[in-house]
C-alpha cells in the first residue's frame, strides 16, 4: 500500500484506518497471477445500515429544501416515489412537517419517481405563479398531505 509492503489483512486494515477519508491511495495487488496497481480515494465506512443505503443512492441538488433519492434505491421505502433523505432545517419544507424517511408519491396530484420529477413539477408550479405545491406523502403505513411553499 502506497509503496510499502503489507504483512496481512490486519496490517492493511490498520493502515487504512490511519488515513483520513478522501485521501488518495495506491495498492499493488496480485490478480490471476499478474501484478496490478490500483489507485483509489478512501471513503468512510457507514455507521448504520440506513447510512450505507444513503451512500448508495444517487445524490441530486436539493429541491424545495429537500435532498431526495428514488424510493427503489432505499431499503424498505418501496418502489414508488422519492424518499426524503435530508431536510434543510431553515427551509420551507421543514416548516411543513415533512420528515426524513417520508416518501413523496405525488406533487400536485402527479406521480413522481425521481428527484428530477419533483424539481420539474415544482418549477412548473412556480412558472404558474403558484405559492405552494401539494405533496402526497407515505409515512410508515399512513398517507398524509403537506403543502410546501415554493417561494
Amino acid at each position: 500500500m502506497n509503496g510499502e509492503a503489507v504483512k496481512d489483512s490486519r496490517d492493511l486494515a490498520r493502515r487504512i484506518a490511519a488515513i483520513a477519508p478522501g485521501t488518495p491511495a495506491k495498492f499493488g495487488v496480485l490478480r490471476n497471477g499478474q501484478e496490478k496497481s490500483i489507485s483509489l480515494t478512501l471513503g468512510r465506512l457507514p455507521r448504520t445500515a440506513a447510512e450505507a443505503e444513503e451512500q448508495k443512492a444517487p445524490r441530486e441538488p436539493p429541491v424545495l429544501g429537500l435532498t431526495l433519492a428514488p424510493a427503489g434505491t432505499i431499503a424498505g421505502a418501496g418502489a414508488q416515489g422519492v424518499v426524503i433523505t435530508e431536510i434543510d432545517p431553515g427551509g420551507h419544507a421543514a416548516e411543513s412537517g415533512l420528515q426524513t424517511g417520508d416518501v413523496i408519491l405525488d406533487v400536485g396530484r402527479r406521480t413522481v419517481n425521481t428527484p428530477a420529477d419533483v424539481r420539474r413539477l415544482a418549477d412548473e408550479a412556480r412558472a404558474q405563479s403558484k405559492r405552494s405545491v401539494l405533496l402526497r406523502i407515505k409515512r410508515g403505513d399512513m398517507v398524509v398531505f403537506a403543502a410546501v411553499p415554493i417561494g
